[in-house]
């Protein structure tokens, strides 16, 4: 189901958003993952945008994955979702085990400057291999060309990051 993109529509995605548990989502992961294994798929990446970048963080915390991308995902440092919940997703940073990108805008929004430096740091307390990535004069949304906040040159970039992570950690290592 895709929701329109007006007031109606955002109220009931942060309806949707708030009935998400990090209990049902992990498991809905952990389905995709095990159907991925049966069909023959040795590594396993996720990319992630906004909240799905929270969720994606929170997969590479729990599963074995060997690419996550992060983009602009919100809530991760805090308990302001039920996602994120009953402690903030950061905290399961040691579990971490394959490489990710995290990709934010300067002037995103939804993950303060504070945020985005927690995440840096718990990456590196972790000693997880990871990029971080902030774009200048970006906003939230910028890779979503229907949004007023895409950004073409980094959405550029971006994708460019993102197809070479997968590539690096994924297709090269393939039997």
């Amino acid at each position: 189901m895709e929701l329109a993109e007006d007031e109606p529509g955002l109220a009931r995605g942060f309806e949707l958003l708030h009935q998400l548990t990090r209990e049902n989502a992990l498991r809905d992961v952990r389905a995709a993952i095990d159907h991925l294994r049966i069909t023959g798929s040795d590594g396993i990446g996720m990319v992630g945008l906004s909240v799905g970048g929270h969720l994606e963080y929170l997969a590479a915390s729990e599963f074995d994955l060997a690419a996550a991308v992060i983009a602009y995902g919100g809530w991760i440092p805090t308990t302001d979702i039920p996602l994120s919940q009953p402690q903030p997703t950061l905290i399961r940073t040691p579990g971490i085990t394959g490489r990710l990108l995290v990709l934010v805008g300067e002037h995103d929004q939804v993950i303060s400057p504070g945020q985005r430096r927690q995440i840096a740091d718990a990456l590196e307390a972790a000693r997880v291999r990871h990029d971080v990535v902030e774009y200048a004069g970006v906003g939230h949304g910028f890779l979503n060309d229907r949004r007023d906040t895409f950004d073409a040159v980094a959405a550029e970039d971006a994708w460019a990051r993102i197809r070479a992570l997968l590539a690096d950690e994924l297709v090269a290592h393939q039997p």
